[in-house]
């Protein structure tokens, strides 16, 4: 039981960790992406409903309610790399998506913990 306990607490550690890391560089991010975007998590092969995002590495999501701010209709099934700020199923997060070696690959930022990038990725496209 104690190293149960002990698993758990690194776990919860760990994803509160993950959740609360810099987020990704707004200007930066935006000019190597293809697509940058405004989209609510359909499905997440590694967070259920409801639920923060716990895990890192690659997870495949699915979004809906796709808002554009650069490129044309995004792809709605992709890869999500690394701990997947916002990648929790419902929420809705602000996605940066590349073609990477033939894949679509994204960052995603948890837009109630940084409204302010939403702003500035707007402000960057209308200044292009």
């Amino acid at each position: 039981m104690k190293y149960f306990a002990l698993m758990l607490l690194f776990i919860c550690e760990f994803s509160e960790a993950c959740r609360h890391r810099r987020p990704p560089d707004v200007e930066n991010e935006y000019k190597k992406a293809d697509y940058v975007f405004i989209a609510k998590v359909l499905s997440n092969e590694k967070s259920k409903s409801g639920s923060i995002t716990v895990g890192t590495g690659p997870q495949q999501i699915s979004v809906e309610d796709v808002e554009v701010i650069k490129g044309e209709t995004p792809p709605t099934t992709f890869t999500l790399l690394g701990c997947g700020i916002g990648s929790g199923v419902g929420e809705v997060s602000l996605f940066y998506l590349e073609k990477h070696n033939g894949k679509w690959n994204a960052q995603a930022v948890l837009i109630s913990i940084y409204p302010e990038m939403v702003t500035k990725a707007k402000s960057m496209a209308t200044n292009k």
